[in-house]
């Protein structure tokens, strides 16, 4: 009996001495784990202070760019324009504080144009019928008292309605026909002259107060928020190393319109300095390859030095536009399939 119990105190010592090891190792592994951790706590706070954990993720797309209009002028009180005036009519004359910029100067050379293309083209009708009853021996001498109160026939050809000129005598529905080609004629004429006047006066506007209007997308998928500074570069590669570069400014830049959200989009207007600012060469680079397809990119940076490069378009007005609807028409065409 006094045998087993020497023999089994070893034995339960052993396993005092192993529990307590296990103790002691669980202790010291739980004490560096909690010094670690704390430790990494420690610098995340730390590292906080100098990164901000939350960042921002910025791309940039230009959608639009466009040369402004230019300023308005009095054309009633502006010498020149003689054959412009022509065209724009007594009203325009008569309404002494109406101004034009190229825009409107444009478009009321393409109402014009439109209406004289209609003109003569029912002159042209004018000019059929009447070669037909010519033909006739019996043209309309004796129906003539019939449209014409006149018996002379002093009443103005140029107020008579078509049908009217129709039953003229003879002689004087060649008069008629006569009358209406040298009117056309001269309108045509006056057309191609003002249309000189106008790209004269535009020419001079795009060297002077008109501006360049870059509209661009600029989206933040990311966490964290930033603004933009208002200050930004579009630059145009016209090959072989050369570019022109255009300073812009975020338009209505105080009013925070610079600021990105975390996951939003903001829209942004960028204006350059009147063109005429430029130097002389960056002018001449201007007029040269506007409207053209130089590749063009939209620098920014934002208020923590960060910089950005947009998407490449055309360096021209309209052509990027025209490539996103047919675009849109490519994928309305296979969605109809």
């Amino acid at each position: 009996m006094s045998a087993v119990l020497h023999a089994s105190l070893p034995e339960n010592g052993m396993n005092n001495a192993i529990d307590t090891i296990k103790n002691g190792v669980a202790r010291f592994v739980t004490n560096v784990w909690q010094f670690f951790v704390g430790g990494v706590v420690v610098l995340a706070a730390f590292a906080g202070n100098f990164v901000d954990l939350k960042q921002s993720r910025i791309s940039v797309e230009i959608t639009g760019i466009n040369q402004s209009a230019s300023a308005e002028v009095d054309i009633a009180r502006m010498p020149g324009f003689s054959n412009f005036k022509k065209l724009a009519g007594p009203p325009m004359l008569l309404e002494r504080d109406k101004k034009f910029n190229v825009e409107a100067m444009k478009q009321e050379l393409e109402r014009y144009r439109q209406n004289l293309v209609e003109r003569r083209g029912e002159y042209s009708k004018l000019r059929e019928k009447a070669a037909i009853l010519l033909e006739q021996p019996d043209a309309p001498a004796k129906s003539a008292t019939e449209s014409v109160e006149s018996a002379d026939f002093d009443f103005p050809l140029a107020l008579l309605r078509d049908e009217q000129v129709l039953k003229l005598p003879r002689d004087k529905l060649k008069e008629r026909l006569a009358e209406d080609e040298a009117l056309l004629r001269s309108q045509e004429n006056t057309l191609a002259l003002a249309e000189t006047e106008v790209a004269q006066f535009a020419e001079r506007a795009a060297k002077s107060d008109s501006k360049i209007e870059v509209t661009a997308a600029i989206s933040n998928s990311g966490d964290g928020s930033t603004s933009l500074k208002p200050q930004a570069l579009l630059r145009a590669d016209l090959g072989q190393g050369n570019y022109l570069d255009i300073y812009l400014r975020i338009i209505r830049y105080e009013t925070g319109v610079a600021e990105l959200r975390p996951r939003g989009t903001s829209v942004l207007t960028f204006e350059s300095p009147p063109i005429n600012r430029m130097a002389p060469a960056d002018q001449e680079r201007f007029a040269n390859f506007f409207r053209n397809t130089s590749p063009t990119n939209l620098y920014v940076v934002d208020v923590r030095n960060r910089y950005y490069r947009s998407n490449t378009i055309p360096f021209a007005q309209g052509i990027y536009e025209q490539k996103i609807y047919d675009a849109i028409k490519n994928y309305a065409t296979k969605a109809n399939e």
